[in-house]
């Protein structure tokens, strides 16, 4: 899995790791600070000198149920909430300019390995991202 930063990152967070949607979390930030956008902190409304930063916010993993963080670029900023749902992890994100939203569900399990959560080589379940091609 080419994931420049990733393995950081998990390390960086892994005594905030209790569940497996904390993991998922986790690698959905990864997505986005790879995209170029940057975290602002966590919660909907902004803080006093609050940073753009590449970490996740102190305390982003409080609530396990909902978690709730802002990120930024030049050209947008963007809130990003994900719920808990028995299995699965509902995605929202809204373009907080154009109210535009984006969502996604995902099978927790079927991404996150919940007996390896402090062992990032085993953490991640799908690691190779296959490419289709048109071979007779």
């Amino acid at each position: 899995m080419a994931s420049p930063g990733l393995e950081l990152l998990y390390a960086l967070v892994s005594p905030d790791i209790r569940q497996p949607q904390d993991s998922l979390v986790c690698f959905i930030h990864w997505e986005l600070i790879s995209q170029g956008l940057r975290c602002l902190g966590k919660g909907e409304k902004a803080e006093a000198n609050e940073k753009e930063s590449e970490r996740l916010p102190d305390g982003w993993a409080s609530n396990q149920e909902l978690y709730t963080m802002r990120y930024a670029n030049d050209k947008t900023k963007i809130l990003f909430k994900a719920l808990k749902v028995e299995d699965t992890l509902i995605v929202n994100v809204m373009d907080m300019k154009t109210e535009k939203v984006s969502n996604l569900t995902l099978n927790v399990g079927e991404c996150i390995d919940k007996a390896n959560l402090k062992d990032y080589s085993r953490v991640f379940k799908k690691k190779k991202r296959t490419k289709s091609t048109a071979e007779d």
